[in-house]
């Protein structure tokens, strides 16, 4: 049996709840490490400057999709991507919906798990497509595959099979176009990693109260 976690939540006027979490000793580090990891992530230039970020699309029949993009500088970017990799890729213990799984798993406390069903929605891209949702040869294009796609095509791998599949949507949106909606998806995966990391830090005794960022 691992550490517990008791806590208690009073939202407004409500009565005060209390509630206990037990975690199992590995899931106790694996949270430990999210923790540090999001605290090297919320570091880089592109959180915490909160560059520029502007993406204005416009079509007609005639001249078919017009844009107009300001994006962080590469740099920053590619910062980004290499804090980003311990809560992407599948086979790190602090994955996304790893961690987010053992939370909902050990708290029974409904408030909390609704909090993170509502990141896991933002972390894979479901929000922006309840906004919009662009698709073309049969791809979304803002949707979780295709940037799982674009990061092993261009960025964490060079895997010419998939850089050819996401070429073929070049015929209807510019490859700038296409790596401007791929840094939108980014940094909402960068606001859940870090909503989540609010809660983290509450439960590892770091926070008294935690914020969510909108």
């Amino acid at each position: 049996m691992g550490p517990q976690w008791k806590y208690s939540i009073t939202i407004k006027d409500e009565e005060r709840v209390e509630h206990a979490a037990q975690f199992e000793d590995d899931e106790w580090v694996q949270l430990q490490l999210y923790e540090e990891y999001a605290a090297e992530l919320k570091s880089t230039r592109f959180v915490s400057e909160n560059g520029p970020q502007r993406l204005n699309l416009s079509y007609s029949q005639e001249s078919g999709f017009a844009h107009d993009i300001e994006m962080p500088d590469k740099e920053k970017v590619i910062s980004l991507m290499h804090r980003l990799r311990p809560f992407i890729l599948n086979d790190e213990k602090t994955n996304f919906s790893r961690i987010c799984n053992i939370i909902t798993k050990c708290v029974s406390d409904d408030k909390i798990r609704s909090i993170i069903k509502s990141q896991k929605i933002i972390f894979t891209g479901k929000q922006l497509q309840s906004l919009f949702k662009i698709e073309s040869n049969s791809i979304v294009i803002n949707s979780d595959e295709t940037l799982n796609m674009w990061l092993y095509a261009f960025e964490y791998h060079r895997d010419m099979e998939k850089r050819e599949q996401l070429l073929t949507l070049t015929s209807v949106l510019p490859l700038d176009v296409l790596r401007a909606f791929m840094i939108m998806m980014l940094s909402d995966k960068t606001r859940a990693i870090i909503n989540v990391n609010a809660i983290i830090r509450l439960i590892l005794g770091k926070e008294k109260r935690f914020r969510i960022l909108f």
